[in-house]
């Protein structure tokens, strides 16, 4: 199956049980891949976490049945698999702005997430792609740690504390070589009314050391097992950087015989990365095993 049959399968899987109980178990089994690697796909491609998705499709179907039936909120809340009223209110009010009485009244729709079309997705170079496979022996990152979603582009004041504190990392490898790693996600699809705990990632900016005699106030330290990773350039803007790993995993992975699995990815920014101009370069390693 390709990845985007495997994608447009669950996302209609997912359509015709928003107001049922099922879990990551369940899809796995409609898209016949990994856990992880649909994940990472899923997230590359339809620009949002597999568990997100879900989540955020639930909450506007409910949004449009509280305008367009009479039903009692905790029979739309229940619905649409919260645990309770009171979980339903916060969630809406956290993502529509306002509570779901006031909205209900309103009557203005809004937009939060529709149905992702699958056909609308264009995949450009990534047949092209040839990135170096290689072998990274166990290594350890010390840096300033980040967790939550990114909803307000937190990252970006992640990566100035670091930069700020740069002269405090002792035994620095390489301080033109600058690392932001993601932990594996462990998604779920139960109790998606819980949002810091189903979606929070973590992810630490920072430089690889080698050793570690004492972590500086506020700082954290990661060690990194032995992994093979497909190492991709990544040219441009970051901000545009979610191409790339669209690429990756709708185009290139299914084809190259590896498969993504559960391990740290991570960004590369050295000499060769320069904010804002147009040459810049960072390189991209997704973590891979070749697949049997």
């Amino acid at each position: 199956m390709s990845d985007l049959r495997a994608l447009s399968n669950t996302i209609s899987f997912i359509e015709k049980h928003l107001c049922e109980d099922f879990d990551l178990e369940t899809l796995t089994l409609v898209h016949g891949y990994s856990r992880c690697h649909f994940s990472r796909m899923f997230h590359a491609v339809a620009g949002s976490p597999l568990s997100r998705y879900i989540w955020k499709r639930r909450l506007q179907e409910a949004a449009d049945d509280l305008i367009q039936t009479n039903e009692r909120m905790i029979e739309v809340a229940l619905r649409y698999q919260f645990s309770s009223q009171e979980s339903f209110t916060r969630a809406f009010s956290r993502w529509f702005g306002v509570s779901p009485g006031k909205y209900r009244k309103d009557r203005t729709a809004k937009v939060l997430q529709l149905p992702v079309d699958v056909s609308k997705i264009v995949i450009q170079g990534g047949k092209k792609m040839k990135p170096e496979l290689k072998e990274l022996k166990a290594w350890t990152v010390m840096g300033i740690l980040y967790e939550g979603i990114n909803e307000n582009e937190e990252l970006k004041e992640c990566w100035a504390e670091v930069g700020r504190r740069a002269d405090e990392i002792p035994y620095a490898r390489n301080t033109s070589n600058w690392y932001g790693l993601c932990e594996p996600l462990e998604e779920d699809v139960k109790d998606l009314d819980l949002l810091n705990k189903t979606y929070t990632f973590r992810y630490l900016a920072g430089v690889e050391v080698t050793q570690v005699d004492e972590v500086p106030e506020g700082m954290t330290v990661w060690r990194i097992p032995t992994q093979e990773y497909a190492v991709f350039p990544h040219c441009g803007d970051v901000e545009k950087m979610g191409e790339t790993y669209q690429a990756i995993y709708s185009s290139w992975l299914p084809e190259s015989g590896y498969e993504a699995v559960e391990a740290h990815d991570f960004e590369l920014y050295n000499e060769e990365f320069h904010p804002g101009d147009s040459d810049s370069k960072c390189y991209i390693y997704v973590p891979v095993k070749k697949v049997k």
